[in-house]
């Protein structure tokens, strides 16, 4: 029961209904039903396991905010973060180091007796389990007070628009929020009901369509050459932008309607005038969470040079691994952790370039060149993420811009020339309002847009993501995780 389905439109209206038709001191507990009952809609068999995490984080709450020495709290914090993680660890590293090994050993059979265990992974567990480990942190800093009452970290822990993908959410921005319990806001909906209709053109008639010719293409690189293989690569960058910012809006906008205020998760990232920039604007409750319980604890960078930049490596990596058990996400993590350290490194040699070529002077076009180089780095990235193994990567990279093996009317690409018209069309328009995002002229645009003008862009939206969405839907790209 995906966002975009009709069963869970379905489903949503009736909890909201109900959520503010109930008595407020019972909607925090309706609220968590209906989450539970959202996260079983996928797979049941692993609703005990998000109940027992939670119910672990709860007592480990109450344990380390508890009487004692910092030391004794250490150790707390440590034993119920290793507890959060087991599960996290097991379903999904267990096939991966595992098999990792066996190759290593250069025996797939025979001596190498640990089986490879065929399983599923449980839906939204990296995030459910990273918003666990944030919270017993934050309580172990004093940033939040352990939770009392178990059904409200458990609705904070399974909060259903948040649960598959996110964002991550901060316990000290959230739980707040659950207990006061505020009113219904009419303008506050209004703009969740905004941020849905947005979020869902972005996926329907964006991402699902450039997704049928990436996984075309993709699913047998070798197959092609030349431009196919860059078409592919430019609207990857698309599909996951689209199909990811396209949840989050849609996670947010709800939360909106049940009165909720989410932290914010992309700002128009593909602007990014450096990795460091983009990194600042995409996936920002991953990024800052890496950041605050991990790069920061690490030394960050008030150590040496040369540790500064082995933290990134490690940090990078680390993320790569916590979006998939595989190689091809460590060397997208590698990719972009090394990417990092060169610019610090050679952030004099670049400066002096700028001033030689004498665009240091010219904001706009240092601008615009840094958004360019940034980017064309960010999609290499995403060959990385998207390949299914390191082989595929290398030969994309090495054919991407050679000659095509077939002419242009022969190549099979899974979609039309007016599909990918479309899908082009899609990209300008959403592109045009981050531009108008960007220079902070947007919404004073809108507001100033009569009623009637704008209920028709409303009314186009709702046409695009019904009329206009692609032939073959597909999954939001970030519940495997």
């Amino acid at each position: 029961m995906t966002f975009t389905s009709a069963p869970f439109l379905v489903f949503f209206s009736l909890a909201v209904f109900a959520y503010w038709a109930i008595p407020r001191r019972l909607r925090a507990v309706f609220l968590l039903s209906v989450s539970y009952g959202f996260y079983a809609s996928f797979h049941p068999v692993f609703l005990p396991l998000i109940v027992f995490s939670t119910v672990a984080a709860w007592g480990a709450g109450l344990w380390i905010g508890g009487r004692g020495e910092r030391r004794a709290k250490k150790a707390r914090l440590a034993a119920g973060i290793a507890v959060a993680l087991v599960p996290l660890l097991f379903f999904k590293y267990f096939n991966f180091v595992n098999d990792s090994l066996r190759a290593l050993a250069g025996r797939p059979s025979g001596s190498w007796t640990v089986p490879h265990m065929d399983m599923l992974l449980p839906v939204g567990i990296s995030f459910y389990t990273f918003r666990i480990v944030s919270y017993l942190v934050d309580v172990y800093r004093e940033a939040c007070a352990p939770e009392k009452r178990m059904h409200t970290l458990a609705l904070h822990v399974a909060f259903f628009p948040q649960l598959i993908a996110g964002p991550i959410e901060r316990a000290p921005n959230l739980l707040p929020q659950l207990s006061e319990g505020k009113g219904f806001d009419y303008d506050f909906a209004i703009g969740g009901m905004r941020l849905m209709l947005w979020g869902g053109f972005k996926k329907l008639v964006i991402a699902d369509r450039c997704a049928i010719l990436v996984n075309q293409v993709y699913d047998n690189p070798a197959s092609y050459a030349g431009y196919p293989l860059a078409l592919a690569a430019y609207l990857f960058a698309f599909q996951i932008y689209c199909d990811f910012s396209g949840y989050t809006d849609m996670a947010r906008g709800m939360a909106r309607i049940l009165g909720l205020r989410s932290m914010e998760n992309f700002r128009r990232p593909y602007f990014s005038r450096s990795l460091g920039e983009f990194w600042r604007r995409w996936h920002i409750s991953l990024s800052s969470w890496f950041r605050d319980y991990l790069y920061i604890p690490m030394g960050g960078s008030r150590v040496s040079a040369s540790r500064h930049y082995a933290n990134l490596l490690v940090v990078f990596m680390v993320s790569g691994l916590w979006h998939g058990a595989g190689w091809t996400f460590v060397a997208w993590g590698a990719f972009h952790g090394a990417c990092l350290a060169a610019s610090s490194l050679f952030s004099p040699l670049g400066k002096k370039v700028s001033r030689t070529l004498g665009i240091d002077g010219v904001p706009a076009v240092k601008n615009a060149v840094g958004a360019v180089v940034t980017f064309h780095l960010v999609l290499a990235g995403w060959v990385l993420f998207r390949v299914r193994d390191i082989r595929d990567a290398w030969y994309v990279f090495v054919n991407m811009f050679g000659a095509a093996k077939l002419p242009v009317t022969e190549v099979p690409l899974g979609l039309p020339p007016y599909q990918i018209a479309v899908a082009a069309v899609a990209i300008a328009v959403m592109m045009m309002v981050e531009a108008l995002q960007e220079r902070g002229v947007a919404w004073d645009l809108w507001r100033r847009r009569p009623l009637a003008v704008r209920w028709t862009v409303y009314a186009a939206l709702v046409f695009a993501c019904i009329n206009l969405q692609a032939p073959v839907k597909s999954a939001f790209i970030y519940m495997q995780f």
